[in-house]
């Protein structure tokens, strides 16, 4: 099959490789599960969704059938709720990016799951992040969830924690990450297909200007920009047209997992 094109240079040998592996991990998951799970393990399962997420984006450049580059990641998902029971903690940035993802591939019952948490329970310990992105999430959740006033609500307070004194990692980097997102978010509140096609081209500025570098050649996470496909779905879900001019969030996958169950 063809490799797919994106507008950066793809190491395509480190790509076939980390296919290999990525498969290799998800064929020989199921003989380990139930020795995993009396050992209550729960990075086991994470690792199995990790190999689904990446298989997802790698099988998709190397021009795999649409409806197998999916279900790479949706085979993996039941798995959510057991490493949940098993105690895993998630921090914010993972979980956001593995809602959005869930949402890309209409994943009903885990994206159920996902948008029930709360936000304690991804505010990791040990991780130090800004307030802002976690009103986000929350933000996602409301819309996913079809509520709407509490979907504004949070965008408006994901606005003003933007305010760079209350980025307290790094103020250039989360401005360039959050403000796209939440502009994408607030053109779906407001229900602004204009508004909506200008902070989708921004959120594809930042995405090639994050992966496009020649260091990145050999990283696979920036083959698809899966938090994008996930608001785009919210987006449809709420009336609105998700621009097709992204060749990082290409609209056919939302079309191939529609009907999946």
């Amino acid at each position: 099959m063809a490799i797919r094109s994106l507008p950066h240079k793809v190491d395509r040998d480190h790509m076939q490789q980390s296919f290999a592996f990525c498969l290799k991990n998800l064929e020989e998951f199921p003989s380990e599960r139930d020795e995993q799970l009396k050992k209550k393990n729960p990075r086991f399962f994470i690792l199995c969704i990790d190999s689904g997420l990446d298989a997802m984006n790698l099988a998709y450049f190397l021009g795999k059938d649409l409806s197998k580059v999916v279900n790479y990641f949706r085979g993996a998902l039941p798995e959510v709720k057991v490493a949940l029971d098993l105690g895993y903690e998630f921090d914010g940035q993972e979980f956001r990016r593995l809602l959005l993802s869930t949402i890309a591939v209409n994943h009903k019952k885990a994206i159920e799951l996902l948008c029930a948490i709360g936000v304690d329970a991804y505010r990791h310990p040990d991780v130090e992040m800004s307030d802002c992105p976690y009103a986000i999430t929350e933000a996602i959740q409301a819309a996913a969830s079809g509520k709407m006033k509490t979907f504004k609500v949070k965008i408006a307070e994901a606005q003003a924690l933007l305010n760079p004194k209350r980025l307290i990692i790094d103020r250039r980097k989360e401005e360039a990450e959050f403000k796209p997102l939440i502009a994408l978010l607030r053109a779906i509140a407001d229900k602004d297909q204009a508004a909506l096609e200008e902070a989708w081209k921004s959120r594809a500025q930042y995405w090639k200007k994050e992966y496009g570098k020649k260091s990145e050649s050999a990283n696979y996470d920036g083959i698809l920009d899966r938090e994008l496909l996930g608001i785009a779905r919210i987006a449809e879900q709420y009336g609105l047209t998700a621009p097709g001019s992204n060749p990082y969030a290409p609209i056919e996958l939302l079309r191939v997992a529609e009907d999946m169950k």
